[in-house]
């Protein structure tokens, strides 16, 4: 930092920095904070993926700013809001998301963001990482399969045993 703001008597003069410099330094501050838009889990795993193998994960672009809303809006308006904040998103972000991951070798699964904004990928874990980087990106998540999560005791419809006994 020394060197980049100077004082003088008198005068408020400030050198500035060159412009390359300010986007490298916005470029090294977005790669640290990349590590906070993927899960310690999740970068575990990928930290054990070959350099070349591919995995899949959601990516959640960042979301622009709900414009102001009516506090009285039902949660259903506000979630239609919400979606259609997601539609807007701009096309820029999705050509950075695809240049990154052409770049990487990587590419998109889904061709539109579902209506929370994910889009589905296919990547390498460097690639992912990469991603990260990018301010137009929020979160990266594992895709994982979903599955149902019965009440303890419930059996699935069709079985007319009764549950096992609890200890």
């Amino acid at each position: 930092m020394a060197g980049r703001h100077m004082a003088s008597t008198g005068s408020q003069e400030a050198a500035h920095e060159p412009a390359h410099e300010s986007s490298q330094q916005s470029l090294q501050e977005s790669a640290a904070n990349a590590h906070y838009k993927i899960s310690p889990t999740f970068s575990a795993r990928l930290a054990r993926l070959g350099p070349r193998e591919k995995i899949r994960a959601l990516v959640l672009p960042a979301q622009p700013p709900l414009s102001d809303r009516d506090e009285n809006l039902s949660r259903a308006a506000r979630r239609e809001d919400a979606a259609a904040s997601v539609a807007a998103q701009s096309d820029a972000v999705y050509t950075a998301i695809d240049s990154r991951l052409d770049a990487d070798g990587g590419r998109r699964l889904s061709q539109n963001p579902n209506r929370l904004g994910f889009v589905l990928v296919e990547a390498t874990a460097t690639a992912l990482h990469r991603l990260a980087a990018l301010e137009c990106v929020s979160a990266i998540l594992e895709d994982q399969p979903l599955h149902l999560i019965r009440p303890a005791g419930e059996l699935p419809s069709g079985h007319g045993e009764s549950p096992p006994a609890a200890f």
